[in-house]
């Protein structure tokens, strides 16, 4: 099943802990939702309860994106055919969306801060 991380520098994030709950909720639906598929063998339909959610916060003065969210999943050929860079594009705004009133006041991201990585877990090893 599909694991979203979510990594983030400490001062990111407003009151931390609903912020996170709140996002992780958030996460694991609009993943659940992007992952399930229809092929031959029929409909493979995730629930939320499917996605785990792991926050990640970096130490201090670690250098590294202020926050990037990676899904790691298998992959499915209807589940990659179906997550095209279209619907990437569009399943990265969703989960963005889901961020922004929790950040902290003064912090805002540019496209290039916004780092959504998807990684396929496939017999023959990972891809992304």
């Amino acid at each position: 099943m599909p694991v979203v991380t979510l990594k983030f520098m400490p001062n990111v994030l407003e009151s931390k802990a609903y912020a996170l709950a709140c996002i992780g909720a958030h996460f694991q639906w609009a993943v659940a939702r992007a992952c399930s598929f229809k092929d031959d063998e029929g409909e493979h339909t995730l629930e939320s309860s499917d996605v785990d959610f792991v926050p990640y916060e970096y130490q201090l003065g670690s250098i590294a994106a202020m926050l990037s969210i990676e899904i790691e999943t298998y992959g499915f050929a209807g589940r990659k055919k179906k997550l095209n860079k279209t619907a990437m594009l569009a399943l990265k705004a969703d989960l963005m969306t889901a961020i922004q009133p929790h950040l902290t006041k003064g912090i805002d991201f540019n496209e290039e801060d916004r780092c959504l990585w998807m990684k396929y877990v496939d017999p023959d090893g990972e891809h992304i």
